[in-house]
């Protein structure tokens, strides 16, 4: 969470057909574009989607508060690789919102 109540979402994508790790070397995106679905969830209801082809996300705090988030309230994001021929399992985050 920023200071301006903004909440900036960062995570490492990784290829699912490159099994290697080489440190200090970038892994080619042999997957084709790189789209993610960012779905944010209030007791277990989605409540608000974006799409992003960068992995990263700046959710601004008034489109949380635009959202009915009281201050305290356990929400989870989950993050979706969309690959070309399927989904990635969901990265969750859980988060309790305090603007």
């Amino acid at each position: 969470k920023l200071e301006s109540g903004d909440i900036q979402l960062r995570w490492q994508r990784r290829d699912r057909l490159v099994h290697g790790w080489v440190d200090g070397t970038e892994i080619p995106n042999s997957e084709g574009p790189t789209d993610f679905e960012v779905q944010m969830f209030v007791a277990g209801a989605l409540v608000a989607s974006w799409n992003c082809n960068q992995p990263s996300i700046l959710i601004t705090g008034s489109e949380i508060s635009g959202l009915s988030i009281v201050p305290n309230t356990a929400f989870e994001f989950r993050i979706v690789h969309v690959g070309r021929f399927a989904k990635s399992p969901p990265l969750v985050l859980p988060i309790i919102w305090q603007p």
